[in-house]
């Protein structure tokens, strides 16, 4: 009797482990010193505060420019400050919050990496594929780029 290793399961599991092996890139005590670290905080606490002022979906700031106000959720991925601020109002520190999100973020990329490279590999090397994948997943992880921006 033959004992087969469900390779996908190995492989999801190799890819969500992945980034707790590098947590110490992840969570850093330095975010605001890099360089859109502060911007992204700050764009934060002011969805926060807009959204508590507003009842919809805050699209004018009037805090940005010497208070005139900016329509920066307009033309910025606004979701990231919206979960941010989302775990805020239960009780997550926004600091600890914007680092859950890029831990999160950084697991679903890897996992992201191994389909993409699974589907565009041939379905007839059978296992190979599966390799591929999860290498293609390490290899997202390992690099510094989601660490890094």
């Amino acid at each position: 009797m033959s004992f087969r290793i469900p390779i996908l399961s190995v492989a999801l599991t190799i890819l969500a482990t992945a980034p707790i092996w590098l947590v110490g890139y992840i969570v850093r005590p330095n975010l605001w010193e890099t360089d859109d670290g502060s911007p992204h905080l700050f764009r934060t606490l002011v969805m926060l505060e807009a959204q508590s002022r507003y009842l919809g979906f805050p699209r004018w700031v009037p805090d940005f420019f010497l208070g005139y106000g900016y329509p920066v959720f307009n033309y910025y991925a606004s979701m990231t400050y919206s979960v941010v601020s989302l775990m805020a109002r239960v009780g997550v520190p926004i600091y600890s919050g914007f680092e859950a999100l890029g831990a999160v973020s950084v697991v679903l990329g890897a996992i992201g990496v191994s389909a993409c490279v699974r589907a565009f590999w041939p379905v007839s090397s059978g296992r190979l594929g599966s390799i591929a994948g999860v290498a293609g997943g390490l290899t997202y992880v390992a690099a510094p780029y989601p660490f890094v921006t």
